[in-house]
């Protein structure tokens, strides 16, 4: 009977540091990744979707005939290309170990903001011509 008593301390030692391992792991883990870095990123994103925001609300009003200049549609890309460029910057120090990540995200942000550039740049010169046509006596 002595025998299995101590094989049942053994298996529990062993348990207990394979558990102990894990925890170890799984605190070194957590303790690698940033929080105020973290938290950084999502001002940015943030203050990225509010500028998107205030972009297209600008060409409604455009559309919509309340703001007639079209200095308020370019005015948010340098703001856009200012915070892509910091975030990417924050970006390349933090994935450091994984650049081809970065690189990949930092690609897919700069081809959405083009896209989206080139939509209003398309919206701009059709409704000038528009608001110009309707202004035309008949």
């Amino acid at each position: 009977m002595n025998v299995p008593r101590r094989f049942s301390w053994l298996a529990m030692a062993g348990l207990a540091s394979v558990l102990a391992s894990i925890l170890v792991f799984l605190y070194v883990r957590t303790n690698a990744h940033d929080a105020a870095s973290y938290f950084e990123n999502v001002v940015l994103l943030r203050q990225l979707k509010q500028l998107d925001a205030r972009w297209e609300l600008d060409v409604l009003k455009s559309r919509m005939g309340i703001d007639t200049s079209y200095d308020s549609l370019v005015d948010p890309l340098a703001a856009l290309n200012q915070l892509q460029r910091r975030l990417q910057s924050d970006m390349a120090s933090q994935y450091g170990r994984d650049a081809g990540k970065s690189s990949r995200l930092n690609a897919t942000l700069h081809r959405a903001i083009d896209a989206k550039t080139r939509l209003v740049e398309h919206f701009k010169s059709h409704n000038s011509v528009l608001r110009h046509s309707l202004s035309l006596p008949r």
